[in-house]
């Protein structure tokens, strides 16, 4: 008898279970959903996908470079010429975003007066990140990521740049979520 009730609750237990997971979807999935939309996206903006980053460092108007990371950046000033120093440069980022997966259309914009800027030290951001991990209050949750760093390898104090990141190299929202951000207005200033 004992038996028969401890299957019965095993079998209950686990149909519980499996159907709990059944509003999660697997990270392949997630990789190819947002494939599939960054590629609606590009073809959409009519971006033009550059495998090798301008020799000039001149963009045109719809040209985004790919890195290695995954990342895609589109640089619209370069800045005065002062470059970021590794672990030394405090930097000041504001910037526009847009989610554009599943036809979203949420937007953040942190160049408002009584927006803070985005703090963070050039080649420090994953301290930034960790210390804002569970805070989901703070906007660092949602938006700010080691890939919005790395585009001070190409470009210095004064510069704006366009980005696509992809979630799995993105905030920890967008980790969690499994959404691509477009970045429409992206500055850095030095200080």
């Amino acid at each position: 008898m004992k038996t028969k009730i401890f299957m019965a609750m095993l079998l209950l237990v686990s149909v519980c279970l499996s159907s709990c997971d059944k509003d999660r979807i697997s990270y392949p999935k997630m990789k190819k959903e947002q494939k599939k939309a960054i590629e609606q996206f590009i073809s959409s903006q009519g971006i033009e996908v550059l495998r090798k980053y301008p020799a000039n460092g001149v963009f045109g108007e719809k040209q985004f470079y790919l890195t290695e990371e995954g990342i895609y950046i589109h640089v619209v000033d370069s800045g005065n010429g002062q470059r970021a120093q590794f672990r030394k440069t405090e930097v000041l980022m504001r910037f526009s975003v847009r989610n554009f997966f599943k036809k979203d259309t949420t937007r953040a914009d942190f160049f408002a007066n009584e927006s803070v800027p985005f703090e963070f030290t050039y080649g420090r951001a994953d301290v930034v990140l960790h210390q804002h991990k569970e805070n989901t209050r703070s906007a660092y949750y949602y938006y700010f990521s080691t890939s919005l760093e790395a585009a001070l390898r190409y470009v210095g104090d004064g510069s704006t740049v366009r980005m696509i990141i992809p979630f799995e190299v993105g905030s920890e929202d967008q980790v969690k979520r499994g959404i691509p951000l477009y970045y429409e207005k992206v500055t850095f200033r030095f200080y």
